[in-house]
């Protein structure tokens, strides 16, 4: 069995934002009205739908706008391993950080959290873009590029794997 999280913020489009199998999650929610329900999963059944609650995220008195910078790998960084650490300068109030990622023209999509000022994550071949999502109590996102000016997080890539042969090893 599993619960699958729903979330809508002040009117928007309801989206999942977790999916455990314990009765209880935790998400950090920007400020606002937040319309929420779970979907109980269980195999070989319908999914079954809870009640919609609300609950309203009070904003902060005062609030950040910093967002955190990139810092490695850096923009324009090339033959960077597969293996690849994302770091970033902390953020003073930050409660979490969310990273986001895009290979080549397609759309950035999250791949991972932490409240660290790193991720690790194995990549595969490509030229990629970031960007890191602040995030506070109370208070809206930090995103770590400017939409509208053309930034678009710091880009890198990661080259095709070599394959070396050696003696009798062949491949494919």
């Amino acid at each position: 069995m599993e619960y699958r999280l729903f979330a809508s913020l002040d009117g928007s489009d309801e989206q999942l934002i977790g999916i455990t199998p314990e009765t209880s999650l935790v998400r950090t929610i920007p400020p606002g009205s937040v319309v929420w329900f779970v979907q109980a999963v269980f195999r070989g059944c319908p999914a079954t739908t809870s009640a919609r609650s609300r609950f309203t995220v009070p904003k902060a008195q005062n609030c950040r706008t910093d967002a955190a910078q990139p810092i490695s790998p850096p923009d324009g960084a090339a033959d960077v391993d597969n293996d690849v650490d994302f770091s970033w300068a902390p953020v003073s109030g930050a409660v979490k950080y969310l990273v986001f990622l895009k290979l080549g023209d397609g759309a950035y999509e999250a791949i991972g959290d932490t409240a660290d000022i790193h991720l690790a994550r194995n990549l595969g071949d490509g030229r990629y873009r970031w960007r890191i999502v602040t995030l506070f109590n109370g208070c809206p996102p930090a995103v770590s590029a400017e939409p509208g000016r053309g930034l678009e997080g710091s880009s890198f890539r990661v080259p095709p794997l070599q394959l070396i042969l050696h003696g009798q090893h062949k491949c494919c």
